[in-house]
């Protein structure tokens, strides 16, 4: 018996509505709405039911729907994505020489 794959989508998805029902207060008030709304982005990523691409094979017919990203950096899927754009922006912009990283840190 193949268990099937838990994602952070799908634990969300079961249990933030019951969470921010009981703990919405935690969070400072200007906050709520945009936290509450990313979450919600974030689980309606890629749903048809927000909007899709329809690929349609002309020789069969088949048709192929690919829902719309949310585009949220919250989202693991889309999230990713804007993180690896922005590497590859810096990499870009750094000296390609050899170069160390050093950190000073402030003593007690």
């Amino acid at each position: 018996m193949k268990k099937d794959k838990i994602t952070v989508k799908q634990i969300f998805d079961d249990n933030f509505k019951e969470f921010w029902k009981n703990n919405n207060k935690k969070f400072p008030e200007e906050m709520r709405a945009n936290i509450y709304d990313e979450v919600m982005k974030m689980v309606g990523c890629s749903n048809i039911l927000s909007g899709f691409v329809a690929y349609i094979c002309i020789i069969c017919l088949k048709v192929k729907k690919i829902g719309f990203t949310c585009k949220s950096r919250f989202c693991n899927k889309c999230g990713k994505k804007y993180a690896s754009q922005w590497v590859e922006k810096q990499a870009d912009k750094i000296l390609k020489v050899p170069h160390r990283h050093c950190v000073f840190i402030v003593p007690k």
